[in-house]
């Protein structure tokens, strides 16, 4: 691949973020040749987040899949203190599921109960907003498109 940026004449420029897709990108999104070997696999499920990056180190760095939502570069991102990084959440919930409906895999999504690594459960009068959260998700996922504010989100 190759960027250029042409300037007529001496500028200032500042480049906040690029992301170069090849032109045969599956769905505009997804590099074929990755789609193709996770094809290969044929996977039945796809577990999203995985592992430590549900949950983070607190709830400043856990993925919280309604900041994913929207136009990828408009997209906030956060810190990855699992493994140590920044994410720009490029790749969200929407992605998530595309992919898995591209691949005919059973998207097993996992939901944030409050529990980041090496923390406490939180208190017992929190979890209604991560039940709320969850319930959220499901109709993300799910729900009617011109009905539902979060299917319309979809």
């Amino acid at each position: 691949a190759r960027f250029e940026l042409l300037l007529l004449q001496t500028s200032e420029v500042w480049i906040d973020g690029v992301s170069l897709k090849p032109i045969d990108a599956v769905a505009g999104t997804f590099r074929r040749d990755i789609v193709e070997m996770i094809a290969a696999l044929q996977p039945s499920f796809i577990r999203l987040p995985g592992g430590n990056y549900l949950g983070g180190h607190g709830p400043r760095t856990r993925w919280d899949w309604k900041a994913t939502l929207g136009r990828p570069e408009a997209r906030r991102g956060h810190y990855n203190s699992a493994w140590g990084y920044w994410v720009t959440d490029g790749m969200g919930l929407y992605e998530l599921l595309l992919l898995c409906k591209i691949l005919g895999a059973e998207p097993q999504v996992s939901v944030y109960t409050g529990y980041s690594m090496g923390g406490s459960y939180p208190d017992a009068s929190e979890p209604a907003r991560f039940v709320r959260d969850a319930l959220d998700l499901l109709e993300f996922a799910n729900g009617d498109a011109h009905a539902s504010s979060f299917g319309r989100a979809r």
